[in-house]
């Protein structure tokens, strides 16, 4: 039985965990529309930019394959979400200080894995935080789980 204590604590790492989704989905967003005109400001041409920017899609579709099936195996998601968002923040950091384009090549390839584990692990965490309200007779009622499907 669900428990109002137990409700509340599953509600609010629910919500933390979805703004910590959300600022990081912001964050990699935002930045990847001015990837183009860093590479190009680096002297990259439009094949070199296309470089650029397909390694990171490549990537991040491979790595996440690879990542969710290593956070299946070890039944442990956070330290792939946090060791993904630490290593996307250490990313950008390396990418303002590139003097070449050639360099933004391989953080753009290490970006992708990054993101890939991220974005994989914390698709599964915010899945597995749905929770159950508990009713006036202290049943569990229908809840979301997940976006777009429903449990009860």
């Amino acid at each position: 039985m669900l428990t109002a204590a137990t409700f509340a604590r599953t509600h609010r790492a629910y919500l933390t965990l979805s703004a910590v989704i959300f600022c990081g989905y912001v964050g990699v967003g935002s930045t990847s529309p001015f990837q183009t005109l860093y590479a190009t400001s680096l002297g990259a041409s439009l094949n070199q930019v296309a470089l650029v920017t397909g390694v990171f899609s490549t990537l991040a579709m491979a790595a996440g394959l690879l990542w969710g099936r290593l956070a299946d195996r070890l039944r442990r998601r956070k330290p792939f979400v946090v060791g993904g968002v630490a290593a996307l923040a250490l990313i950008h950091l390396a990418t303002a200080y590139v003097p070449t384009w050639q360099l933004l090549v391989p953080l753009r390839a290490l970006e992708g894995a990054a993101s890939g584990a991220y974005q994989v692990a914390s698709m599964a965490l915010i899945s597995r935080a749905g929770w159950r309200r508990p009713s006036a007779s202290g049943a569990a009622t229908c809840s979301p789980r997940a976006s777009t499907s429903w449990r009860c």
